[in-house]
């Protein structure tokens, strides 16, 4: 494997680029690299003690969103978490361990702060290993494949992917979730992602995809390169900040062009709504601190759209009080489900 200076100086550009958008969201930015190997739960700490940064404009309550992404890929009657469930599990060769902050090690892999490093894989005759990560909402892990490759995975995400690449391409796969790829540059080996019956095909580049279920789309945003995305015989091609659109069932790639800060927003701690509909805040938040809600007596307040700034360190009780304020409902705890209601 490539040594750390190597897998910075391949993603420096991205990483320029990814600095760039959280200033000019004024976040505390570090490298993806840094942030990957040190403690990816350090988040920036408030600039002030007990100040809120609640952004939002009149009139906003009487507003429509239209569905960007974003659905849980659970329903909403699933049970609480057990304590397995709050854990990050891998599973290798069959075999599934728990991460927690003593395990510093699985085999073939080195374990250092929510980071999975694949570092020993260059053994001649050596067979790779199918490796499956599950990340529950709430918490947020970050995988180096053994080509240089990291991979951020975020709150309620399942990826596959392989101890060592074979053959003429490097293949993963995003079972369901959102994950952020900072691809190592291979010009002669390919990276492709699948997600469902489509796929994503890249040389060296950064992007975004999130795979909600209940939502019937696959999004890929993408920060620096360019990607080619396949559904059935359609194949598009796209450019910074452009994002494809798959409707499942579909054939159709529909191509927008985004503001890329919000969709990465979810690699700093953060809920950037500019705007987002109460749906999909509430799915966010899902992700960002492990609760689940229950809105089945409020739907007719869910696509109401608002635009705040929200950060991991704010309390899930002074999120929803000022949510609940804007978009009119009340809510109530539930063990691990948060019910709201009108």
């Amino acid at each position: 494997m490539k040594g750390k200076e190597d897998i910075k100086g391949q993603s420096a550009d991205g990483e320029q680029l990814l600095d760039k958008l959280l200033k000019q969201e004024e976040w505390n930015a570090e490298p993806v690299w840094e942030r990957c190997v040190a403690d990816i739960k350090r988040i920036e700490a408030r600039k002030a003690q007990g100040k809120r940064r609640w952004i939002w404009s009149s009139g906003i309550a009487a507003s429509v969103a239209i569905a960007l992404f974003a659905v849980t890929f659970f329903l909403f009657n699933s049970p609480p978490y057990s304590e397995t469930d709050s854990h990050v599990r891998l599973v290798r060769g069959g075999k599934t361990v728990l991460v927690h902050s003593d395990l510093q090690s699985i085999n073939g892999g080195k374990i250092d702060n929510d980071t999975l490093t694949e570092y020993n894989h260059s053994v001649v005759g050596e067979l790779a290993q199918d490796l499956e990560v599950h990340v529950p909402f709430g918490k947020r892990f970050c995988t180096i494949l053994n080509d240089g490759t990291s991979v951020t995975l975020n709150g309620g995400t399942v990826f596959h992917y392989q101890s060592k690449f074979g053959g003429n391409e490097r293949r993963v796969r995003l079972a369901k979730g959102q994950a952020f790829f900072e691809v190592a540059h291979n010009p002669k080996k390919p990276f492709v992602v699948e997600v469902e019956d489509s796929e994503i095909k890249v040389l060296g580049t950064s992007f975004d995809i999130k795979d909600y279920a209940e939502q019937g789309e696959i999004v890929t945003t993408l920060v620096l390169g360019k990607i080619k995305v396949k559904n059935g015989d359609s194949e598009v091609e796209i450019s910074p900040s452009e994002q494809a659109v798959i409707r499942k069932g579909e054939k159709v790639i529909q191509i927008d062009s985004v503001d890329v800060a919000p969709h990465v927003a979810w690699l700093r701690g953060r809920i950037l709504a500019k705007p987002l509909t109460v749906k999909e805040v509430f799915l966010q938040l899902e992700r960002l601190h492990g609760y689940r809600f229950d809105y089945a007596k409020a739907k007719n307040c869910m696509d109401i759209q608002i635009i705040a700034t929200f950060d991991k360190q704010d309390s899930i009780e002074d999120i929803l009080e000022v949510i609940s304020r804007m978009a009119d409902f009340q809510y109530a705890f539930s063990g691990n489900t948060i019910k709201v209601y009108r």
